[in-house]
């Protein structure tokens, strides 16, 4: 049991959808039962496993147009070795999403990432896009969701919620921003 556990996302809004990249540490995929050879993980036979856990992140992971939840067209991972480094920016993560792991790479059981992109189609860039996180729910608040949105147009932003965040608008419109603040006081 991590004390502190952090997903790190970028969602990056291009004209016609959204690309998703997440890195999610390995322990968080009990239920994709990836084959293993004493203490290791057999990363060359993981494809099943993998498909497995990418209907979990899109399980656990929300997008959200104008409110109504998107649906993915289209989703790849890979493994990764804990030392990775690859989610310092987005041109680098995504660049490491599109390259599978070298061939005998070792990751010992529960350690290391899952690495996906995951695409979903919009109809316009300049919709309200928000996220909502159920991941890891008997880690409570100890889990972290990072995110870092790219819009298409202004500056990027970066945000940690977690579970307890229900669903957060990352441009909300005025009259959704206004009810934030007034329910605040």
């Amino acid at each position: 049991f991590k004390l502190d556990a952090v997903i790190n996302t970028f969602v990056k809004i291009e004209p016609a959808q959204v690309q998703f990249v997440v890195r999610a540490p390995l322990y968080l995929f009990k239920s994709a039962k990836f084959p293993v050879s004493g203490a290791e993980i057999e990363v060359d036979k993981s494809a099943s496993a993998i498909e497995r856990a990418l209907a979990a992140l899109q399980q656990d992971i929300a997008l959200f147009e104008n409110g109504r939840p998107l649906v993915a067209s289209k989703a790849s991972g890979r493994l990764s070795l804990p030392s990775d480094r690859s989610f310092a920016d987005y041109e680098q993560a995504i660049s490491h999403v599109a390259e599978p792991p070298e061939r005998g790479t070792s990751i010992y059981i529960d350690q290391g990432y899952v690495d996906a992109r995951i695409s979903y189609p919009i109809s316009s860039p300049r919709s309200e896009f928000s996220i909502r996180t159920t991941a890891g729910p008997e880690l409570g608040e100890a889990l972290k969701l990072a995110v870092r949105y790219v819009p298409l147009e202004g500056d990027s932003r970066a945000m940690v919620i977690t579970s307890s965040s229900n669903t957060v608008a990352f441009n909300p419109s005025w009259v959704r921003a206004a009810k934030g603040f007034a329910g605040l006081g």
